[in-house]
């Protein structure tokens, strides 16, 4: 698990100096995506019990993945 988020962290690292080389430093509010991507995640799992939803884990699936495609 450690491996699999350190991955991660690096993929999103090479993508972020694709933007900006020195994005760490200009004060993004990048947090607001990682709020974002979490909500997603959530309306694809069907935590909405009142609804009878069932779980759509292809999609949870991918958009938890760390294998270099987006969902």
């Amino acid at each position: 698990m450690l491996q699999q988020l350190t991955t991660m962290l690096e993929m999103q690292d090479r993508m972020n100096r694709k933007v900006h080389p020195d994005w760490i430093n200009q004060q993004f509010a990048w947090y607001r995506a990682l709020w974002i991507e979490c909500g997603e995640l959530i309306e694809h799992y069907g935590y909405k019990w009142w609804k009878h939803q069932q779980p759509a884990w292809g999609h949870v699936s991918s958009r938890s993945s760390i294998s270099g495609t987006s969902a």
